[in-house]
């Protein structure tokens, strides 16, 4: 359901990061909806979850957002989780969408 992977950057950069199976996206968003009281047919605001949800439930957690000239990670990659860190890195613009209420969840 989960593993972790380890991808190469266009600048040669590692990542490790937490990628899960199809059945594991649909499983996670359900219960992120469910405990953070939204219904399954209503979008809901990641950034909330990210910034205080998930830090009621792991203290060690913590984002960091970059902004786009500095952000090496290629035009494909617009976040990652660092399991390592216990951190997710955000690219700048995918966060100032997701404040503006645009998301895919």
């Amino acid at each position: 359901m989960a593993e972790i992977s380890c991808y190469e950057t266009e600048n040669n950069q590692s990542i490790h990061t937490l990628v899960l199976s199809d059945e594991g996206k649909n499983l996670t968003a359900f219960w992120v909806r469910y405990i953070c009281g939204y219904g399954l047919d209503t979008s809901f605001n990641p950034i909330y979850v990210l910034e205080n949800v998930i830090p009621q439930f792991d203290s060690s957690f913590n984002y960091i957002i970059i902004e786009e000239d500095e952000w090496d990670y290629g035009d494909s990659v617009r976040a990652f989780y660092t399991p390592i860190e216990n951190t997710i890195t955000v690219r700048c613009d995918i966060y100032d969408q997701a404040m503006d209420g645009f998301n895919m969840a």
